[in-house]
């Protein structure tokens, strides 16, 4: 990586600190358990320290990496228990997301679920990165169709919990089984406007979600 020069202002560098480094763990290239050495990781980024300090700290509050004794930082590990409470906590934001979606979402915003629903159904399994990226995109439209900032804070902590969780399961994205179906379902009940039924099909997958994750977990070789 060509070495950056550390000529803009303090808070500028910590926030590309800070994207960097999540950047990294995101995609995996820091693993949960990993040590994250603050020089190091100032040298790999052609950085100064302190930025990569600030950033690391931020990091830490957003529950990504986890101050180790002696070691300075570690990216963060779920154990199955966490793990559980994650998607329960997924499926009562999701489902709420879903119900009040019903009821404000847009034109632009029924068509972009629509548009995603056709890229999904397109995609053959081999191609598990654009696969994941549809997903999120569709779940994404009904975050913001909700029209409620709390559901998107607290999609915020869901979201740093599953990025851990996605690494711990050690495989690429592959759908569930009716993903696809159940996406189809959250967005016709979506586009009649029926705030009930859009939520009910929106836990319903979430659930399935969940038993492929965890199934996942569990048979992973993570002491955690």
């Amino acid at each position: 990586m060509k070495p950056r020069t550390d000529h803009e202002p303090g808070q500028a560098r910590s926030a590309l600190a800070y994207d960097l480094v999540r950047r990294r763990i995101a995609e995996g290239l820091l693993r949960p358990g990993e040590h994250v050495g603050e020089s190091e990781m100032a040298q790999a980024l052609g950085l100064s320290r302190t930025p990569v300090r600030e950033a690391m700290k931020l990091l830490q509050a957003e529950g990504l990496l986890e101050a180790s004794p002696g070691r300075g930082h570690t990216v963060a590990m779920l154990s199955r228990e966490q793990a559980s409470q994650l998607f329960y906590m997924r499926e009562a934001i999701e489902g709420m997301a879903a119900r009040l979606a019903a009821t404000h979402a847009n034109a632009a915003q029924i068509e972009a679920m629509a548009a995603a629903l056709r890229e999904e159904g397109a995609l053959p399994e081999s191609e598990p990165d654009a696969l994941l990226a549809v997903n999120d995109r569709f779940h994404k439209v009904i975050h913001d169709a909700a029209c409620n900032r709390y559901v998107l804070q607290a999609m915020q902590v869901y979201d740093t919990g599953m990025i851990i969780l996605r690494l711990m399961t050690r495989v690429r994205f592959t759908p569930s089984a009716n993903a696809h179906e159940h996406h189809v379902a959250v967005f016709q009940a979506i586009e009649r406007e029926d705030p009930v039924a859009a939520e009910a099909a929106m836990r319903q997958h979430i659930r399935a979600s969940r038993r492929k994750r965890l199934a996942l977990l569990n048979g992973s070789d993570w002491s955690a």
